[in-house]
């Protein structure tokens, strides 16, 4: 599977990455430590595209990033309009020092793909959220950060599963994220900003909402129809297949998954949350495709099509919720 990670390398706290690669360092790890780990201590710059001594007409010019390891130039990561101002790595890490000064959460895993051009952080929070008796979800706040002019600066809560690590994007309302920054003159200040506007208790408070949720459905029990019904409504079948009353593949490894001891406690079988899970875990351990070359699975569970569709069965399974 290609892993698409910068040289290879990251920092993470806890257990190996699912790609066995990276750099262990202690979970009491500062914000230097971590960046040096997780292989981001470069720095960017503005530049002229190539072949060009100074800004062109048509505004354009490309961010430039150090040589790193056995470089000997810099390499270009993409290209920019006049306004964008990059956010360096070291004050993206500076945007999680208050909360780790505290103890209220520490470092998890940080890195880069491709060249660099997309960098995160994600830090635990120490809380857990606790569904049923016993399933846990650890809590997460994921900041990304793009260096080639593709996306804002984004923070964006991430619970994970731990039964089998299972990434749970949810959205509450219409945003996907809980504070962003455009790459304008502003981007420091307004991450100071999102940093000091009582975030903790913002974060929590969502959490929490999670967390209720999270216990609903896993008290809503699924019939036979309601099981079909909400897998249509996320994985909708083609209408050939409806008529021919058929599944796809991707149904019934889903159905493979819901029925995995290991995977879905017994407790939680035929709920809703079980289900959900169980797609979740499709989307986050699906044998790749497009990943054969350039994409990466962490790419696609985080920012891609496998956030899409999490977020969309959150959603629908809140809407099943509504409905009962």
């Amino acid at each position: 599977m290609a892993h698409n990670l910068f040289q290879n390398k990251m920092g993470y706290v806890g257990e190996t990455p699912w790609h066995g690669l990276g750099c262990k360092v202690d979970a009491t790890v500062t914000a230097r430590e971590m960046l040096r780990a997780a292989n981001l201590d470069w720095h960017v710059e503005k530049g002229p595209p190539p072949g060009v001594l100074s800004g062109n007409e048509k505004g354009r010019f490309m961010v430039w990033r150090d040589p790193v390891g056995f470089e000997r130039e810099r390499v270009g990561l993409g290209f920019v309009g006049q306004k964008y101002v990059p956010l360096q790595n070291e004050q993206a890490f500076e945007f999680f020092e208050p909360f780790i000064a505290r103890n209220w959460a520490e470092f998890h895993t940080a890195g880069a793909l491709g060249n660099g051009e997309r960098v995160w952080v994600l830090a635990r929070v120490k809380d857990q959220i606790t569904v049923g008796r016993k399933d846990l979800v650890n809590q997460y706040i994921l900041l990304s950060n793009s260096h080639d002019g593709s996306e804002r600066v984004s923070i964006r809560l991430t619970p994970i599963r731990v039964v089998c690590q299972n990434t749970l994007n949810y959205a509450f309302g219409r945003s996907k994220v809980i504070g962003y920054a455009k790459h304008t003159k502003g981007v420091r200040t307004k991450l100071e900003s999102i940093a000091r506007r009582q975030l903790q208790e913002l974060i929590e408070d969502a959490f929490n909402q999670a967390g209720q949720l999270f216990n609903a459905m896993a008290r809503h029990k699924l019939g036979v129809n309601d099981f079909v019904s909400y897998l249509d409504s996320v994985l909708p079948r083609s209408e050939k297949q409806k008529e021919s009353k058929t599944e796809p593949n991707r149904w019934m490894d889903i159905r493979e998954i819901h029925e995995d001891n290991e995977l879905t406690p017994h407790e939680s079988r035929g709920t809703l949350w079980a289900l959900y899970n169980a797609i979740v875990a499709y989307e986050d351990y699906r044998a790749p495709r497009a990943e054969t070359t350039t994409e990466a699975r962490l790419s696609r569970v985080w920012f891609g099509t496998g956030m899409d569709t999490k977020i969309r069965a959150m959603r629908q399974a809140q809407e099943f919720l509504k409905a009962a």
